[in-house]
């Protein structure tokens, strides 16, 4: 009874801790789970490889570094990736006002690339190009003019 009392308690003290991080500004800490899907995650981006998600069946976005796919969602990123607009446009018009905890805000913008092809339904198919993304780190302060009389 002893045994099952303290497993109990030891139980609760770690539940206890999970919750206190998930309470915290960055939303707590990455998990074991998390590392693993990760790692699976960016094998799939570079690689093409679906045997580590195929396992996890989990769908969250996690870190990577280049621009050719291996970025993902670090921190505070925006979930929509922005395509990028080729015309010139009225800055008002394109301008989206998001509200963030932070000055680490990042956005995805994708700068084209993807290459597809037309093939019968049992032909092979070739490798293809894959999106450019870029990581879009805006700065955060006010703007202000002070003209001299």
């Amino acid at each position: 009874l002893n045994g099952k009392l303290s497993e109990l308690e030891n139980l609760k003290s770690d539940l206890e801790k999970e919750l206190l991080e998930l309470k915290r500004p960055a939303g707590g800490a990455q998990n074991k789970l998390a590392t693993e899907h990760k790692e699976a995650f960016v094998g799939f981006l570079r690689k093409g490889r679906e045997d580590g998600l195929r396992d996890l069946e989990r769908k969250a976005l996690q870190v990577g570094t280049d621009e050719d796919g291996g970025y993902a969602v670090p921190e505070e990123l925006d979930r929509n990736i922005l395509n990028l607009l080729k015309d010139e446009v009225v800055m008002r018009q394109e301008a989206t006002v998001i509200t963030v905890g932070g000055s680490d805000y990042k956005k995805l913008v994708n700068l084209g690339g993807t290459a597809s092809g037309w093939v019968g339904e049992t032909d092979t198919r070739s490798q293809t190009a894959t999106s450019r993304l870029e990581l879009i780190e805006p700065l955060m302060g006010e703007i202000y003019g002070n003209p001299q009389a």
